[in-house]
C-alpha cells in the first residue's frame, strides 16, 4: 500500500483514483506467439501484497518498438481487471 501512496503523490493529476489490476498469472503465462510464451512471470511477494508478481518479456532480444507492442498487450490484459483499492481489499461476506 505504501508504494501506491508514493506513486500517487508523485503525479496526483495523473493518478486521480488509485487502482489495482487483479490480473491472474495464468492469463499472462497463456499469452504466446507461434513459438513460445510472451511473458515470464516470477513471484515477487511484498509485505503488503503477498500475491505480487513481476512480469518480464520472455524474449530478451526485442527492440524498443517490439517491447512497446508487448506492453500494449499486457496493459490490455490488466485493464480487464481494474478495481479501486477499496474493491481490491474488500472483506468477503
Amino acid at each position: 500500500m505504501q508504494r501506491v501512496e508514493d506513486q500517487s503523490a508523485r503525479a496526483p493529476a495523473k493518478r486521480e483514483v488509485p487502482v489495482y489490476s487483479l490480473l491472474q498469472c495464468g492469463e499472462v503465462r497463456a499469452e504466446a506467439d507461434e513459438h513460445r510464451p510472451l511473458f515470464d512471470v516470477e513471484a515477487s511477494p511484498m509485505d503488503d501484497n503477498p500475491g505480487h508478481a513481476s512480469i518480464y518479456s520472455s524474449d530478451r532480444t526485442l527492440t524498443d518498438s517490439q517491447l512497446r507492442r508487448l506492453r500494449i498487450r499486457l496493459i490490455a490484459l490488466m485493464e480487464g481487471s481494474l478495481v479501486t483499492l477499496d474493491g481490491a481489499f474488500a472483506e468477503s461476506p
